[in-house]
Order: structure tokens, then C-alpha cells, then sequence
């Protein structure tokens, strides 16, 4: 091994030992409860809706990452029940527990009245993108945060990546009846409106 090759490499250890160095004594982020007082409380009123007449074992328990919707499924087999059941579509949250962008989305984003408002008409499941992996690799997830509206067949009406403010995920929110119309021009290769 030559000196520039060796030099290379060293460089290249110092600068992720620094990384790393600086990310672990700098991690300054607080948990998303204490970020957001009202998802706290939210999320509070949510866990103490437990009936005291019922061993906590048979009660069901929530859906881990809550959403504002009084439907919080367990699983991605009782949202697609829920949805055919009461003909509503499904809002489709893919995240992860190591994800600052999930985490921003939940305390800033989802925490909106306007947009617990807006969810509200949705059948709403948080899917961690890790532990249900099989889900995750049936919509194709390589990343996240990735959510779908989808329809009680499983159909994808729409498809979102990343943070979104409030108000930029209400207007892609109220966009989503028009995603079944879009369309491919062959000399683009860009999507367009009909």
C-alpha cells in the first residue's frame, strides 16, 4: 500500500470518528412528548380510555404511534377491515423509531387542529417500517417518512415523502382525490394533469 493510499484512509477514520464524536455529544433533540405539550396531552387523553372493568390483558390496545382519529387500528389487516367495513379510505403513515423527520411530522404536523381535522375522515394507520417489515416492502418503502391514502382494495389514491408542514400536507391531503388522473407524457417522462 502506498503513502497517499494510507493517508486516504486515515483521513477517512478521522472524519467518522469526528462524526461520530459530534453526534453523540450533541444530540440535543428533545423527545417528541416534551416538544409537543398538546400531542402529550392528546396522546395522554387516548391511553386513559381503558375500561377498568376489563383485564387489561382482553382490553385492545392502541395502535403505538396514535393518530388523531378515534380509529386506531392495530395492525395493517384491521385498518383494511376498518376501511371495508365503514367504506372509508386509509391514511398510510410509514415511519421508524430512529427517524427526526417521523418525529417532526408527529409533533408539529399531526398535532395541527386543522389537520387532526382533516384526518379525521380517514382510517388512520401508523406503520413502523421496521417491525412490520412485510408491509413495508409491499408499498416499496426504501425511506421515510412515506405515506399513502389508499382505498379499501389496497389501491393507492396518492402518495406523499417527507416532511410536510400543516399546511403544505393539508393541500397534498385535499389533492388526493386527483392522483387516479394523472398520467406519463412520453417526450417528458414527467408526471401531468389530464
Amino acid at each position: 500500500m502506498d503513502n497517499k493510499t494510507l493517508v486516504g484512509i486515515i483521513i477517512i477514520l478521522l472524519i467518522g470518528i469526528g462524526g461520530a464524536y459530534y453526534l453523540n455529544n450533541n444530540n440535543n433533540e428533545a423527545p417528541v412528548q416534551q416538544q409537543n405539550p398538546e400531542w402529550n396531552q392528546w396522546q395522554n387523553n387516548q391511553n386513559s380510555n381503558s375500561n377498568p372493568n376489563i383485564p387489561i390483558e382482553d382490553q385492545a390496545s392502541p395502535n403505538p404511534n396514535p393518530s388523531p382519529n378515534l380509529l386506531s387500528p392495530k395492525s395493517y389487516e384491521e385498518a383494511l377491515s376498518l376501511a371495508k367495513t365503514k367504506d372509508a379510505k386509509i391514511f398510510l403513515y410509514f415511519e421508524t423509531d430512529s427517524c427526526g423527520y417521523c418525529k417532526q411530522m408527529k409533533s408539529q404536523t399531526f398535532s395541527d387542529p386543522k389537520v387532526k381535522e382533516k384526518l379525521s375522515q380517514y382510517i388512520i394507520y401508523h406503520c413502523n417500517a421496521v417491525k412490520e417489515r412485510s408491509v413495508a416492502v409491499k408499498y416499496g418503502i426504501f425511506g421515510v417518512p412515506v405515506y399513502f391514502v389508499i382505498d379499501k382494495n389496497e389501491t393507492k389514491l396518492k402518495e406523499g415523502k417527507g416532511f410536510k408542514s400543516s399546511d403544505k400536507f393539508i393541500t397534498w391531503l385535499d389533492d388526493s382525490e386527483n392522483i387516479r388522473k394523472r398520467t406519463f407524457n412520453s417526450d417528458e417522462l414527467t408526471p401531468f394533469e389530464l
